[in-house]
């Protein structure tokens, strides 16, 4: 009762007022200045003695229901200098953002429970959730600050040395220096000898994907198959997707297309028994990237967009980069330009925020394609230049031999025929090194196309025939179209017509079901019409130069803007079927 005429008087005199539902109290003070007053006023002794009442009853509401904010109980033993409770809290409320992925918070409180710690305990802790919320920041140098503390605080512990070796792994990936990374790789695996299975799966994880990214899918699949091994005995289901989306990749780059299918029905049925978002976006991620280079666009697309609607709402800015990269490589294949334009700058943008080499590498690359299906070859060069200037770390020789198989092809285009033929001859060459089947028989394609246009037809045959012979073995008929359609004409500038008219006659029974996948379908129309034509097939011929002028009026139709729109329209090619009968 005493306590009740108090507040009486207080809410008389409008020190208080009672508070609404919404504030979690009965009353409040009526103005911060009034309770500042109030508040200096009290003994720092006797005030530090009713924060820690204060947090210690908080902290039984929070055992009680989990009601109570952790960053309030912190913070109130904190002003009660109880520094180490202080340090505990801020760590628990850290996990907490962690786990709804609120980055930054992440950041503020796990550095608040490093200024609190005392222990070795809490502040190894707190630089653990800290060091991974800056790499999902893409604050580069503050990661590489938490894990030389981390590695500090390792003594003697071969599982925390183990930790800040894997943390240092990853680092180095993001930042593309290869060369770092598999020496840190080797370490892995030396101190993941004296640990358990899971460490030494890790270890092998981690080695599987660096010969991944180094172009070397053939080396890869041994130890992805060796961790796949040990995850499947331990019962570790998310270890067991990791390496089964490793081994998709592997066996498509290898073309090996029935393991990949084998692999993508094992991720299919084990995913299945997971909730765990950041797996599923990693599931759709590897899905996707399989149906994009079986080059089934469409399912690739829905894929990725119901992948990127996770990376979104989990917060993972680099998994998002990677989604919008690959939707707008998706795009540009099925004919949106100006989404895939824009797609390709906000990946772009994302990758460049977070410091990382190796994806910006990647997207410069992948926005080369669609310049040059739009006409933009001077402009696609400058992206290879972008792209290449990254690779003085990244090593991945993967996107290095794409760079020149496009840059050959630009420069056909530009009509540098020797300078294109010099880029697919090396081209060629770091292919073949890397075991890649499919970027084997694109530069030998460009090869034949450099040849050609330097009249040197019988070599431009030749290599354009291995190139084709290495697609139908690891493709399906509509995936080389367009090699196809190269061939018949350089079998029409060395007079040989009936090669070019059985050339013809196959681009035509595939054209029947569509050219969707070719980088130019006018292009196959033409070259098909220009094969029946030589072999007196006319009638047949005047309905391919129809379909050919249909798909470069639909194609241009679909570019928005009006510069490239007139640049697509000035390629050579495309202004000879315009101009055709």
């Amino acid at each position: 009762s005493a306590l009740a005429r108090g507040i009486d008087e207080l809410l008389d005199r409008r020190l208080l007022r009672e508070a609404g539902a919404r504030s979690g109290y009965d009353y409040v003070f009526s103005h911060h200045l009034i309770a500042h007053a109030i508040y200096s006023e009290i003994e720092p002794a006797f005030k530090r003695q009713r924060h820690f009442r204060i947090a210690e009853c908080l902290e039984a509401i929070f055992d009680s229901d989990g009601s109570a904010s952790p960053r309030e109980i912190a913070r109130q033993y904190e002003l009660a200098s109880s520094h180490d409770r202080s340090g505990h809290w801020y760590l628990t409320a850290a996990r907490r953002a962690a786990a709804v992925h609120a980055h930054g918070d992440v950041i503020e409180l796990a550095s608040r429970a490093l200024e609190n710690a005392s222990s070795i305990e809490l502040r190894r802790g707190a630089l653990e959730v800290r060091e991974l919320a800056r790499s999902r920041r893409g604050d580069r140098e503050g990661q590489r600050e938490d894990i030389e503390a981390l590695g500090d605080l390792a003594g003697g512990d071969p599982r925390a040395a183990y930790d800040v070796a894997l943390r240092r792994v990853l680092l180095s990936r993001a930042l593309g220096d290869a060369s770092e990374e598999g020496r840190l790789i080797a370490q892995l695996a030396t101190l993941a000898g004296e640990l358990g299975d899971p460490e030494r799966a890790q270890a092998l994880t981690q080695r599987a994907m660096h010969e991944g990214l180094c172009s070397r899918s053939a080396e890869g699949v041994e130890p992805a198959s060796a961790a796949l091994a040990i995850y499947e005995r331990i019962g570790d289901l998310q270890g067991q997707l990791e390496c089964l989306q490793m081994l998709v990749e592997f066996s498509i780059n290898i073309g090996e297309l029935s393991e990949s299918r084998r692999c993508l029905s094992l991720i299919a049925t084990r995913a299945a028994s997971l909730t765990d978002q950041t797996v599923e976006a990693r599931a759709l991620a590897s899905a996707g990237r399989a149906a994009l280079l079986r080059q089934d666009y469409r399912e690739c697309f829905s894929l990725t967009q119901r992948a990127l609607e996770l990376n979104l709402a989990l917060n993972d800015r680099e998994g998002e980069a990677g989604s919008r990269g690959r939707l707008a490589v998706t795009a540009a294949w099925l004919g949106d330009y100006t989404y895939a334009l824009r797609e390709f700058d906000e990946a772009v943008a994302i990758y460049e925020s977070l410091e990382h080499k190796r994806g910006l590498a990647a997207s410069y690359a992948n926005r080369t394609m669609l310049l040059m299906r739009v006409g933009l070859f001077d402009e696609a060069l400058r992206s290879i230049k972008r792209s290449n200037e990254l690779f003085d770390r990244v090593q991945e020789k993967r996107t290095i031999a794409a760079n020149q198989v496009n840059a050959s092809f630009a420069n056909v285009q530009l009509g540098n025929a020797a300078v294109a033929k010099t880029f697919a001859a090396s081209a060629l060459a770091i292919a073949r090194e890397i075991a890649y089947p499919v970027f084997e028989a694109a530069a030998l394609a460009n090869l034949g196309n450099a040849e050609r246009a330097l009249g040197e037809l019988d070599a431009a045959i030749g290599h354009m025939e291995e190139g084709l012979a290495i697609r139908r073995s690891v493709q399906e008929s509509h995936d080389f179209a367009d090699d196809l359609a190269d061939l018949t004409l350089a079998y029409l500038a060395a007079g040989r017509t009936v090669e070019a008219c059985a050339a013809a006659r196959e681009l035509l029974a595939v054209g029947k079901d569509s050219f969707d996948g070719a980088f130019w379908p006018q292009y196959a129309w033409w070259a098909t019409a220009a094969g029946l034509t030589a072999g007196g097939a006319e009638s047949e011929a005047r309905g391919a130069r129809e379909r050919a002028r249909a798909e470069l009026a639909d194609f241009a139709a679909r570019i928005a803007d009006e510069r490239i729109r007139t640049a697509f329209l000035s390629v050579p090619v495309n202004r000879a079927i315009a101009s055709s009968d």
